[in-house]
């Protein structure tokens, strides 16, 4: 039988846990390519990850969300070409 924490029932000797990484917004940013202001948006939308508060004046995101967010976006298929000679062949 694992040994619970009585404060916080987490499993202490958990073999399944995986720490988890924080990222910053400037992180966040470089891997989404979105404005800080547009990831405020989808957030208040529920369409992206909540931040968390890490401080008076810092605020982070799990890194996992930010990807499996990023993996779950719909592709869309590319626009036609406005220019004919640029499309390719097939």
């Amino acid at each position: 039988m694992m040994n619970e924490h009585k404060d916080t029932n987490l499993m202490v000797n958990d073999p399944v846990r995986i720490p988890r990484k924080i990222i910053r917004m400037r992180r966040v940013r470089g891997l989404i390519s979105l404005s800080e202001t547009t990831i405020w948006r989808l957030q208040q939308e529920g369409r992206f990850p909540m931040r968390m508060s890490l401080g008076a004046r810092a605020v982070g995101w799990f890194e996992d969300e930010v990807l499996d967010w990023m993996y779950s976006i719909e592709r869309k298929k590319p626009a036609p070409s406005r220019y004919p000679s640029c499309q390719k062949s097939v």
